[in-house]
């Protein structure tokens, strides 16, 4: 289905927007993620080259809640890359980040339990994020820890349930 008039116009008048604002502030962090969801929206290789090369340069220390990684994925996915290259990057730009070590695990792996060892070290997560990186690990205790810590959470009672 091709997109229609008032949309293509809408693009058109946001990317120049965004344009601007580049302009003005060529690090602004939410113009590149707005110009990377367009790109990703109308599959335009261009602008996710763009706005990748400018995100990847400067993502230490921004949106800790892990958004910004989500969006260099997906980028990364719709390029044909290898997602867990963006961890990796995240993780030579910040080694002690507990959110790269958790993005890079599988469940179980060495790289799950180092998130859960930085995790207990990172008196800046909530108890939540926390209980996420215990379920991660796979392990009966780590579970148990994690329906501790966030009761409320279903998926840590799921986990414990396909352990059992």
């Amino acid at each position: 289905m091709l997109p229609s008039d008032s949309y293509m116009t809408c693009i058109t008048v946001l990317l120049s927007l965004i344009d601007f604002s580049l302009k003005r502030e060529p690090v602004h962090i939410p113009s590149l993620a707005s110009l990377a969801a367009i790109g990703i929206l109308n599959n335009d290789s261009v602008l996710l080259q763009r706005a990748e090369t400018s995100l990847r340069s400067r993502r230490t220390g921004l949106l800790k809640d892990g958004s910004l990684d989500t969006l260099l994925m997906e980028i990364s996915r719709l390029q044909g890359r290898n997602i867990r290259d963006v961890s990796r990057t995240g993780i030579m730009l910040d080694p002690s980040s507990v959110q790269e070590w958790s993005n890079l695990s599988n469940g179980g792996d060495v790289p799950s339990r180092f998130a859960r060892v930085l995790a207990q070290q990172d008196n800046a997560m909530s108890t939540e994020e926390v209980s996420m990186i215990f379920e991660k690990t796979g392990c009966l205790g780590d579970i148990q820890c994690s329906i501790l810590l966030s009761p409320w959470r279903v998926n840590g009672w799921y986990a414990l349930d396909a352990l059992c």
